[in-house]
């Protein structure tokens, strides 16, 4: 690093850490200094109103006492006892000991709140909870997040409210219910989307026959190969020597290796590190591929720490939009520099299959061709708040409009960050609706799988999936559903305990891991495919394939514990007007 990077750098870190030091003792100062809190909540829907005292909440988390304003809330609401104890549970629900929670503490909730996405979320939700009729709750809703996660007893809904700075929380009623029917229409369009992608998947194996799988190559866990893994500390100085640490899953072939090696590339979503879909780049390497997954340093989990830690002042880089594919790009040269000293030129890389979850799956799309919409995108982002408030992924997306005047807006809308050397793509949970549109994804001309999950309040299927495979012309496309799956697995878990409440969490788990095991089998037949040219494996990505998995004896013995089918279908198309039906009716 040059002497001025080097001071720069270290003005930097002083300027955060004395910032640091100030807020940190300022918010201590606060937390002990009584201040005005809050007296009652107003439910007010046109001109009714309705108050609670916040006391009855306090007593009622404290003891459970039901007293009478809170009694005659209940019985507004027709809680029955079953609902009143998760009301107060959810109350009193505190992450002071959930060391990974980014608002656990103060100063990482300031930081998250002045970022450009907590800015942009505190908006939305203040134009439903406010200060008093038609004011923005914005800025006291921050402040009282902050002051109850500096609380000793951690940050919990009854310590926002006590902290809150007015004397009352007025809940606009009649924006909350237009949310909630946004979102129970979404969901409920969602469930019809399923639906007529199973009963598609059912037509197109009919239409199809069977297949046997007995008669398919292997794709059994793991593959013929062991393999080691390789970590690459790599900084591209073309880009300000901007660093890019890429793992690479390098099979053993046992001096023996094939005239032509496969190579595969994965991008990580939003706030995640490049071993998120570890499982898979080690199927994919025990089958003889090469196998890299670069970090994206400006929007990773090391990103999200910076900004906790004071280092940073936002969740991701807007111009992670352009240097991502940059990234992926600048592996694939890389592996091109090392083809011929370590691979004895035998690398593909001519046919490279990437995939990609989340924003990662916008990565792999733009670098199969798509391109950014701007005047689609700037339409989406200054629609009804509501729009956001229920498509969340929408946060992500509109920040690129940052760029819409930017030198680098060209190399998002001309196609620049096309590689051509990527030839397929599988796309985990994109965000794609607003940013891309149908004119970006038209651009796509490389075999792409979409895959989206029914339970995903991140990414929506609808908007963000079905929509997107309709806009693909490559002939070569594939939607892959499962309505059980949500954003992650993680997340995946905790809606499916709370919305399917008699299946047991061992059953839960055991059909997720199901459903991964079979999508990374089925995405191991794509690259098979689309990276590796092997076309014996394309029955496998046929809806009978699929079709065949929900009836393995494996699935059945899950099917018989409950009503709870494992639902996970693939289709090659979907009918249009059927599409423009649910679409007609998006919140």
């Amino acid at each position: 690093m040059k002497p001025l990077a080097i001071a720069q750098s270290l003005k930097s870190t002083r300027r955060y850490r004395w910032s640091s030091l100030v807020l940190g003792v300022a918010f201590s100062l606060l937390a002990a200094i009584p201040v005005r809190a809050a007296e009652r909540l107003v439910f007010a829907f046109h001109q009714l109103e309705f108050y609670l005292p916040v006391s009855s909440l306090k007593t009622f988390a404290k003891d459970g006492t039901v007293d009478k304003d809170l009694g005659s809330f209940f019985g507004l609401l027709k809680l029955n006892p079953e609902a009143q104890a998760l009301f107060r549970s959810a109350l009193v629900y505190t992450n002071k000991d959930n060391e990974e929670a980014p608002l656990r503490k103060p100063y990482p909730a300031s930081q998250v709140l002045y970022s450009p996405i907590g800015v942009s979320a505190l908006r939305n939700l203040g134009i439903m909870i406010q200060t008093s009729p038609n004011q923005n709750g914005f800025y006291a809703m921050r402040s009282a997040i902050i002051l109850s996660a500096a609380d000793p007893e951690g940050l919990s809904l009854l310590g926002i409210m006590i902290h809150f700075p007015t004397k009352n929380i007025r809940i606009d009623l009649s924006k909350a219910l237009q949310l909630s029917n946004r979102r129970l229409t979404l969901s409920k369009l969602t469930d019809e989307t399923d639906q007529l992608i199973e009963a598609q998947a059912q037509k197109e194996a009919a239409a199809e026959g069977p297949v046997n799988p007995a008669t398919l190559p292997p794709v059994q866990v793991p593959g013929p190969y062991q393999f080691t893994k390789q970590t690459l500390e790599l900084t591209d100085s073309r880009r300000n020597n901007r660093p890019v640490p890429t793992d690479v899953y390098i099979p053993d072939f046992k001096g023996n290796p094939p005239a032509s090696i496969p190579v595969v590339v994965f991008s990580h979503g939003l706030g995640e590190t490049r071993t998120f879909m570890e499982p898979a780049l080690k199927l994919l390497a025990s089958y003889g591929f090469v196998a890299a997954a670069p970090e994206h340093i400006g929007s990773d989990k090391g990103q999200q720490e910076r900004l906790l830690g004071g280092a940073a002042s936002e969740i991701f880089q807007n111009s992670e939009f352009y240097n991502r594919p940059l990234d992926v790009s600048f592996v694939l040269d890389t592996l091109e520099q090392k083809n011929s000293t370590e691979f004895g030129g035998r690398l593909n890389l001519k046919q490279v299959g990437a995939f990609g979850h989340s924003f990662g799956g916008y990565t792999v799309l733009v670098l199969g061709g798509a391109t950014v919409d701007f005047k689609r995108l700037r339409k989406e982002c200054e629609s009804d708040y509501l729009v956001q408030s229920v498509n969340v992924s929408l946060l992500l997306q509109c920040r690129a409009l940052e760029l819409e005047s930017s030198p680098q807006a060209a190399l998002l809308t001309s196609g620049q960050l096309q590689d051509p050397r990527v030839k397929g793509v599988i796309a985990i949970s994109p965000v794609t609706s607003a940013i891309l549109g149908q004119s970006g994804l038209n651009r796509v001309q490389v075999p792409v799988m979409l895959v989206g999950g029914g339970k995903d309040p991140a990414a929506p299927l609808v908007p963000e999936q079905t929509q997107a495979f309709n806009w693909l012309t490559e002939p070569d496309r594939y939607l892959v559903s499962a309505k059980y799956f949500s954003h992650t697995p993680d997340l995946a878990k905790l809606i499916n305990r709370i919305t399917l409440p008699g299946v047991t969490t061992d059953e839960l788990d055991e059909r997720l891991e199901l459903f991964l095991k079979n999508m990374r089998e089925v995405g191991l037949a794509f690259m098979q495919v689309y990276a590796a040219g092997r076309a014996e494996y394309r029955p496998y990505l046929t809806p009978s394939y699929v079709q065949s998995l929900l009836q393995s004896s494996s699935v059945q013995s899950l099917e018989n514990k409950s009503d709870v089918k494992v639902r996970f279908n693939l289709i090659r198309s979907f009918p249009p007007d059927q599409l423009e039906q649910i679409l007609r009716q998006l919140p």
